[in-house]
């Protein structure tokens, strides 16, 4: 089931953006999605690079939203991603993907803005887990 979320969510990314031949060959260049198991209490670190000594660039904090009766996330950080926003998911559902670039030891490089192409760094673990978009 999650890997048939994982294919449909792909293939949404492919129809959003303008269907050129450049912007199809950057599909190619996703490994899968970093899928993010959440609750009201995850707290999830980005960072500039492979390493965790380093103090991360955004850390997302999930919380119940009283207003909407429903989960949502707070981004703290210098920047902001289009990628890294509470409407460019569907919560409701539990569903927090992120498409993957590259693999490094227990590190997913994950895309946090399609437009620019920039990536950031999550740590595999309990709440983030690397699922192939290809089924198998």
């Amino acid at each position: 089931m999650i890997q048939l979320a994982t294919i449909l969510t792909l293939v949404l990314f492919t129809q959003i953006t303008a269907a050129t031949d450049r912007e199809c060959e950057k599909v190619t260049d996703v490994l899968g999605f970093a899928v993010v198991s959440f609750d009201s209490t995850t707290v999830l670190p980005f960072f500039a690079e492979s390493v965790s000594s380093k103090l991360p660039v955004q850390v997302l904090r999930f919380y119940n939203d009283p207003a909407t009766d429903s989960l949502s996330f707070q981004v703290t950080g210098k920047e902001s991603y289009p990628l890294l926003r509470p409407e460019a998911h569907k919560l409701d559902y539990f569903h927090f993907e992120l498409p993957v670039k590259r693999k490094r030891n227990a590190w997913l490089e994950v895309v946090v803005d399609e437009r620019t192409g920039k990536t950031l760094w999550v740590r595999e673990g309990k709440a983030v887990r690397f699922v192939d978009w290809l089924p198998e």
